[in-house]
């Protein structure tokens, strides 16, 4: 009977976190917070325990020092200091289980349902995108208008799953059929929208998906061969994406020196990073923030911590630094772990890296403290794999 509840339990939990994802029917913070709520409540009975640990705690202190010298008003102390903390909460629980493969089943099920949630809400706010809008549209939800760096957000797992869905291909080709159509689709309406920040990143994690794949296979001879036919096969395509930029064959001179990729400085001189080596500068005149730093003329230092010492001083920056340094090392020790399944690797590497290079570019926990608190979810699903894992190896 205990065995029959826990499996219908974490169904609902992980259907929780697809409708969570999609937004669905609105869900406003605080409904948000009461479903996160009831479901640590829960897990805490069947796993017998409370997963409180040192990095959840850094987490926590981080939001609320926030919220206290950022002067946010009651209720947005709630949301912002308790959404991130049962989101990193909730994930840690999911992959608890007896055994290592439901363990490994239900951290897949869980990244892949936020993934495929999030791009069913961006596929809705699209159906709002007209021309004439430019670069505001309406979420389809709540008919607010967000900037598109900010619809970008839901488009980043999806895109950050690209390699998997190539990669595990044959394992699954529905699954994966949608995780790479569904990806082409987000960097095509980003590049329509004039978002140049979702490619960036898509590039990014592809080639850190690529050292990822070779790393783990580095004992596997065929990896190696694969390896060297990848290294010329890169080799020829950097030469010939350059013989085209420099001949403008189909106009692709014109379109990368066109307003889309050169506006604010392009992406290598962007106005972003003059701003984000000004907030670094200050925050020693500035210790208690304030917002009162210079940002090169822009409302934002387009950087979460920074943004963070800016609003609100030393102490939470300290203390968020602090909990990206720990959570950083748990997914290095993931990938370092012999007995981690490979697509878990590749699954939390890419979530993980795809949200960190988005706040590292934009003002995330400003905009909306979802964005800043489904990362906690990653963070806390790596921490509940890494933990699950120690306890088999424990009792074998």
């Amino acid at each position: 009977m205990t065995r029959d509840f826990d499996k219908i339990y974490r169904n609902i939990a992980l259907i929780s976190i697809f409708l969570i994802a999609v937004g669905f029917m609105g869900f406003g913070d605080k409904i948000v917070l009461l479903l996160l709520f009831i479901n640590c409540l829960i897990q805490s009975v069947i796993n017998r325990k409370l997963f409180i640990n040192a990095e959840l705690i850094l987490l926590f202190a981080g939001m609320l020092f926030y919220g206290i010298f950022g002067r946010l008003e009651a209720v947005w102390m709630v949301k912002y200091t308790l959404l991130p903390a049962l989101f990193y909460m909730f994930g840690a629980s999911v992959p608890i289980s007896q055994n290592r493969a439901d363990c490994n089943n239900r951290a897949k099920t869980a990244v892949i349902a936020l993934s495929l949630g999030l791009l069913i809400e961006s596929i809705l706010n699209a159906l709002r995108w007209a021309p004439e809008l430019g670069r505001y549209w309406p979420e389809f939800w709540s008919g607010r208008p967000l900037l598109a760096t900010q619809h970008v957000f839901y488009n980043l797992l999806v895109v950050a799953l690209f390699f998997y869905g190539l990669y595990r291909w044959n394992s699954h080709r529905l699954l994966n059929s949608i995780l790479v159509l569904g990806g082409i689709w987000c960097l095509w309406f980003s590049l329509v929208t004039g978002s140049r920040s979702l490619v960036m990143i898509f590039a990014i994690v592809i080639i850190t998906n690529i050292i990822l794949y070779f790393y783990l296979n580095r004992h596997n001879e065929t990896a190696r061969r694969s390896l060297r036919l990848f290294a010329l096969c890169l080799l020829a395509a950097v030469i010939f994406a350059g013989a085209l930029y420099l001949l403008n064959a189909g106009g692709i001179y014109d379109y990368l020196h066109s307003h889309t990729w050169t506006r604010e400085g392009g992406i290598l001189h962007n106005i972003r990073f003059q701003a984000q080596i000004s907030a670094l500068r200050q925050i020693p005149e500035y210790p208690f923030g304030g917002s009162r730093m210079d940002l090169a003329g822009l409302g934002f230092a387009h950087n979460v911590w920074l943004d963070v010492a800016n609003r609100s001083g030393l102490i939470p920056f300290v203390l968020l630094v602090a909990y990206t340094f720990v959570t950083l090392y748990n997914l290095i020790k993931l990938i370092r772990t012999q007995t981690t399944d490979h697509d878990i690797i590749y699954l939390l590497v890419s979530s993980y890296l795809s949200l960190f290079l988005y706040y590292m570019i934009e003002p995330a926990l400003d905009a909306n403290i979802m964005y800043w608190a489904l990362w906690a979810l990653i963070c806390g699903l790596t921490k509940g794999v890494l933990k699950n894992h120690d306890n088999m190896i424990r009792m074998e």
